[in-house]
């Protein structure tokens, strides 16, 4: 399966390096969701999170839950209930999902419901706060990709949190590049001292590591 063109991530991703390069940097990065804390999360004051599918609870284009994270899958449906929610740019998304059939087949495979609506992240997550019922800054996304759910999540005032991805080894070589290149653009923009977004519900002891 193969994405369709996301103009929204190309637009934005421009708009931040140009003017806000700041918005592109996560505030907590770990190799994936094993080393998050999501009790510790729920204790500081996040109320809701909100992860993408592909790479981050699932391998990539596969519905069921990838067995090294689903002790966390567990934890995360234990500690937030129905204040998670997967936001993804296949399932859930009108173009990519007619009828909403992987939306579906996910949910029932994870037990987490999944964002439905028109637009791709960045873009789209601009309306989840009004599901959950606070403000942006109460919620956490955890995504494996810098253009799409980092910068979407950085825009929105979310604390983000950014994962390695679950099958990079898989990955075709175009897909390995703009990973690779988000990944070096991130690390010079950190070594030149741009930061993520302030935030005050920012805490790194939520997690065990920082991978970037």
């Amino acid at each position: 399966m193969v994405q369709w063109f996301n103009l929204a991530a190309i637009t934005s991703y421009a708009y931040a390096r140009v003017f806000n390069p700041g918005l592109l940097v996560p505030h907590i990065s770990v190799r994936d969701i094993n080393s998050i804390n999501f009790r510790k999360l729920r204790e500081k004051g996040i109320k809701g999170i909100i992860s993408d599918k592909d790479d981050v609870l699932t391998w990539q284009y596969v519905n069921q839950i990838y067995s090294r994270v689903k002790d966390k899958v567990a934890e995360i449906k234990a500690v937030y209930g129905n204040r998670a929610l997967v936001r993804s740019n296949c399932a859930g998304v009108r173009f990519e999902d007619p009828g909403y059939q992987i939306a579906k087949e996910t949910e029932k495979s994870l037990g987490i419901e999944v964002a439905k609506g028109f637009w791709k992240k960045p873009w789209g997550l601009m309306g989840l706060c009004y599901e959950f019922g606070c403000p942006p800054e109460n919620l956490a996304i955890i995504d494996d990709r810098i253009s799409t759910g980092i910068l979407g999540g950085n825009l929105c005032g979310m604390v983000t949190i950014y994962t390695l991805g679950l099958s990079i080894d898989e990955e075709t070589r175009f897909e390995k590049g703009l990973r690779a290149r988000e990944r070096r653009l991130v690390k010079s923009l950190m070594e030149k001292g741009v930061t993520a977004p302030i935030h005050g519900k920012y805490y790194n002891d939520a997690c065990l590591e920082e991978f970037i």
